[in-house]
């Protein structure tokens, strides 16, 4: 069998393979996350649900809480239920407006659909007689309507308790249709005993707002009392679900053969059971559609594939071939040797990118290795001359000691000490310098290494110049980098005066800070200008950012920023350096506390 017929029957099997497993699995993986959405859908709703009826009947129990807390309100319900008898029908009208304007002082009133307030002796007020009309205070018909509130005895039952009254016509109206409400009552008492009633209504359509959900499909809710007393259902819907559990979506068959997800959810404070469900006909639509979109995509992929494959089959074949034939005709001597050919024409089809592209990047790394091999050559060569450099490098500072000692030797002959102090003092910042051997020194060696170099600007400056050395003596053993502070010291001497006379004071302080050792070098001179300030900061903040730092040499001090950025890449950003004008320029640096290793 031909070679790109074996490619097209093993990669079309391979896909065929790849496809199903992908399919059942992508399949499998989308069914599940519908049943999760579905279930965290219905879990949602449902405590959305609940949510909003605790928070409608907290709204109801505030409502009937602001009522009894105004002492206004109270003394006239007192008077008007306790002594109505003894009250003329001016009284009688005076309490009733005190209290409709405590009813209609308070916006939260406005939220319901009525607020009634009545005694057992037929005392009753409404802020909305308005709606539907309502029955007159102290009338046979208001005692009637009093007289017939059943659930007046449950509530005498426990006073101090708020009650829910499920849904039932407004018995305040005097229509022939009255409206559907449901409330919350409350037994109001007057030092201990009570005076009557505080009754909030809602309108029905209220419940059916809060658990109508109508673009979902198949979705229905239940609202049950724990004693089994409905507060909500949907019209028509007697389905019932013993054993839900809160937070668990339960599959349930009911009585016509139609199944259901349902889920209860619990309110210990109210006493109510929510329970929401939806026909699993809507979740089984949705996996039917899922399976068709998923059988079509596969089939449309396999088709394509394997078409594409054979097509591909036929064309890499012949790429592949000649590609390996190309790379065993270039041995390994003729890549070293450069003067050499290498076969590097193009052998493959472009239009097979994959194989096209190899062979490109195949090209490309001859070409580096070739250049490698002759850079080898040119690094041979180039150590070599290193070190012969690092020879000629050990003979110089020899040649300038053995000067300095002549130079010495001939101020002891002619008895200048000053002389003899300066060569001294060279030499030891010299010999301080060219030691290579650790890029790190102790802070004291750092300290001298500096005092040196003040020695000689003293030399030259003579009175003009004085400075002051601090450093704590614990301090001395901590690790520096070389040559860090005496190139700040001598930026300050350099810079620090351009422009003024008198005495040039410098100042190198020292402090252990917790984990970190502080230094300061201050100056009393010009100090910073506040444009050069900026500059220097922003090249701080690049070297942080590991940006190549913009400076002007013109500005006087790029030494600083050189020494910045040296100490930066050093210390692999652990040192840091700040600059600011206190009596003249100051340069701060932070340095981690790294003491040296004593010698064994």
């Amino acid at each position: 069998m031909k070679m790109d017929r074996k490619l097209t029957l093993l990669f079309s099997l391979l896909l065929l393979l790849v496809t199903v497993c992908s399919s059942v699995y992508a399949y499998n993986y989308n069914m599940s996350l519908l049943r999760e959405n579905t279930f965290e859908t219905l879990s949602a709703l449902g405590k959305k649900m609940m949510g909003e009826v605790d928070s409608h009947l907290d709204l109801m129990e505030y409502a009937a809480e602001e009522l009894t807390t105004n002492v206004t309100f109270m003394n006239a319900m007192r008077e008007a239920t306790m002594a109505s008898d003894a009250l003329s029908d001016e009284e009688h009208l005076h309490m009733q407006q005190l209290m409709y304007e405590a009813l209609y002082s308070e916006p939260l009133m406005e939220n319901f659909y009525r607020v009634s307030v009545f005694a057992p002796n037929g005392f009753y007020l409404s802020n909305h007689f308005e709606k539907s009309g309502s029955v007159a205070s102290m009338s046979d018909e208001a005692k009637a309507v009093i007289a017939s509130l059943g659930y007046l005895d449950y509530v005498n039952t426990s006073p101090s308790t708020t009650h829910i009254v499920p849904p039932h016509p407004d018995p305040w109206s005097i229509s022939l249709q009255p409206a559907h409400v449901f409330s919350t009552i409350k037994s109001v008492n007057w030092h201990g005993r009570p005076i009557g009633y505080i009754e909030i209504s809602s309108n029905l359509e209220e419940l059916v707002r809060i658990f109508s959900i109508e673009e979902i499909e198949g979705l229905t809710a239940h609202v049950l009392f724990d004693d089994g007393t409905q507060l909500f259902r949907f019209m028509g819907d007697d389905a019932t679900y013993p054993e839900a559990t809160d937070f668990d979506v339960t599959a349930y068959t009911m009585e016509d053969g139609s199944e259901r997800f349902a889920i209860r959810l619990h309110s210990n404070a109210r006493g109510l059971n929510v329970y929401v469900a939806q026909d699993i006909k809507a979740y089984h639509r949705r996996s039917q559609q899922l399976l068709l979109e998923h059988f079509g995509f596969s089939s449309i992929i396999l088709v394509a594939g394997i078409i594409l494959i054979i097509f591909s089959s036929k064309e890499l074949t012949r790429s592949i071939r000649n590609l390996t034939k190309k790379i065993k005709r270039i041995s390994s001597r003729k890549v070293v040797d450069s003067s050499a050919d290498l076969p590097l024409m193009t052998v493959t089809n472009p239009r097979d990118y994959e194989i096209f592209t190899l062979e490109q990047t195949f090209n490309d790394l001859m070409q580096r290795l070739r250049r490698s091999a002759q850079r080898e050559v040119s690094l041979q060569n180039t150590t070599l001359q290193a070190q012969l450099n690092a020879l000629q490098t050990q003979i110089n500072p020899h040649f300038v000691y053995n000067t300095l000692n002549i130079i010495s030797a001939k101020g002891m002959e002619s008895g200048n000490e000053e002389i003899m102090e300066i060569c001294d003092q060279f030499a030891q910042m010299l010999r301080y310098a060219a030691d290579v051997r650790s890029r790190s020194a102790p802070l004291s060696a750092e300290v001298q290494n500096a005092h040196h170099y003040l020695m000689l600007a003293k030399a030259r400056y003579e009175d003009q110049l004085e400075f002051h050395i601090q450093m704590p003596e614990e301090a001395d053993d901590l690790l520096v980098p070389k040559l860090s502070l005496q190139p700040l010291v001598e930026n300050a001497i350099t810079h620090g005066f351009d422009g003024r006379s008198g005495k040039r004071i410098i100042h190198l302080l020292g402090e252990v800070l917790g984990n970190e050792l502080r230094i300061l070098i201050r100056d009393n001179g010009s100090g910073f200008d506040e444009e050069l300030l900026q500059r220097m900061n922003a090249a701080f903040a690049d070297i942080d950012a590991e940006h190549t730092p913009y400076s002007d040499p013109a500005d006087g001090h790029i030494g600083l920023i050189n020494t910045y950025m040296r100490l930066h890449y050093y210390s692999r950003g652990k040192i840091r350096m700040s600059l600011y004008n206190d009596g003249g320029a100051v340069v701060e640096l932070i340095l981690p506390c790294e003491r040296s290793q004593p010698h064994v």
